[in-house]
């Protein structure tokens, strides 16, 4: 019955013994549940993840074929603040950055560039998406967010494995305690433990990954678990070892400012503040409006040029127009920017 197995967890469980036709007492067992962990630790670790992950959330998931990144030419400079935020050795530099503004102001934009052009430099560590309209409603649960965590760590930081199976296999149910405590075990101490492994030179680990993103916070269920999150992340920061960056995405709701208050700690970009919002604008206008004037036969006759509209004409038209329908019916959109 328990053949492969290892470290067999049997809960409710009686033992019957009866005594057969030949005379032999026959022991039997019954029991409401039992869990196995196969040798395979691999196996262990990631069904269990899984379970309780929601990979619609991730960066490169199926779920998010095609999604908003910022234009070539726009963001430019927030974009380079980012980037530099997220490169800063020092350790008095912000831990945490909160990136904010109306819908539609581009912060999944944002936050997917930094995020891919991160991971392609090697900095990113893991990335959570929310969204309260996907067809999946795990890509809005909270409760699912340590848990990605944890699996992006894994698999960034594979020595840290056998410490997450450890953790798994002394308390099963960890994924039904509080948010903190999960925090605890299968983020801040898993990380604490890769640093038991020095290099080949006996000196401390040293680790590019620092990066993690959570774009949509607002888009959680529950003003309450976007607060939690928030203070569980917050007091994290002091306890991680590695020069970890979170870059938090989300409008200004008043519990998330609540919930960051005042605290210096904290970097913020403000995006309605963005000085350059507007030539951002006009410049991905004019390129967009110069591909309908090539690509459809009365382009030329419908839309403007330079010379004859001005920036606030050009953001004029991007807000009350809705530019993207007019690319969709137009012509074809192989992928979609903001």
């Amino acid at each position: 019955m328990f053949s492969n197995t290892s470290n067999v967890l049997i809960s409710s469980g009686n033992f019957i013994q009866n005594i057969n036709s030949s005379g032999k007492p026959r022991t039997s067992f019954s029991c409401i549940s039992y869990q196995c962990y196969f040798q395979d630790s691999a196996i262990l670790v990631s069904d269990h993840l899984l379970e309780h992950c929601a990979l619609g959330a991730l960066l490169d998931a199926k779920e998010r074929f095609d999604p908003p990144r910022c234009a070539p030419e726009t963001r430019e400079a927030i974009i380079k603040d980012i980037i530099a935020w997220v490169e800063e050795n020092e350790q008095s530099a912000s831990s945490i950055l909160w990136l904010y503004g109306p819908a539609g102001a581009g912060k999944s934009a944002i936050a997917q560039t930094i995020a891919q052009n991160c991971k392609e430099n090697g900095l990113l560590i893991a990335s959570h998406f929310f969204s309260r309209t996907s067809s999946s409603s795990e890509r809005s649960d909270g409760d699912r967010v340590i848990p990605n965590l944890s699996l992006q760590l894994l698999q960034a930081f594979p020595v840290i494995e056998r410490y997450i199976e450890g953790v798994i296999r002394k308390d099963p149910g960890i994924f039904n305690k509080l948010r903190s405590i999960q925090m605890e075990e299968l983020v801040i101490k898993p990380l604490h433990y890769l640093f038991q492994f020095p290099r080949d030179n006996g000196e401390p680990q040293v680790h590019n990954g620092r990066l993690i993103v959570v774009d949509g916070l607002d888009e959680c269920s529950g003003p309450e678990v976007q607060c939690d999150l928030l203070h569980i992340i917050a007091s994290a920061c002091h306890h991680i070892p590695l020069p970890l960056r979170f870059l938090i995405a989300s409008r200004p709701e008043i519990h998330i400012r609540g919930a960051f208050g005042n605290d210096s700690g904290v970097k913020r970009i403000n995006l309605g503040d963005d000085p350059h919002a507007n030539m951002a604008i006009r410049r991905y206008l004019l390129r967009e409006f110069e591909k309908i004037r090539s690509n459809h036969r009365f382009g030329a006759n419908f839309y403007p040029t330079d010379s004859r509209h001005d920036q606030q004409a050009y953001r004029k038209i991007f807000r009350t127009v809705h530019l993207p329908l007019y690319r969709h019916k137009i012509r074809p959109a192989p992928s979609r920017h903001a």
